[in-house]
């Protein structure tokens, strides 16, 4: 699903909120509810506290991806012409 992009981004680089992500795409309490649980039964974010304080992190695959993406834009660079 498109939109769930959002949330997936959300997850992976901070924490995913369902109002947040509810309103930034325009969806019902439900339709963000159901698009998250799918996100957690395919094992890509996890729900983190309980209530008003509920969110969702990366987790598997999602968490993975990320965080090779994010060594390999912050690792060193690497000198082309060795001395």
């Amino acid at each position: 699903n498109e939109r769930t992009v959002s949330a997936l981004y959300a997850a992976a680089t901070d924490q995913l909120w369902r109002d947040v992500y509810q309103e930034e795409e325009g969806l019902s309490r439900d339709q963000s509810i159901r698009d998250i649980r799918r996100l957690e039964q395919a094992g890509l974010v996890k729900g983190v506290g309980y209530g008003a304080t509920l969110h969702y992190v990366a987790v598997g695959e999602l968490k993975r991806a990320y965080d090779e993406i994010s060594a390999a834009v912050t690792a060193p660079p690497v000198e082309p012409y060795p001395v």
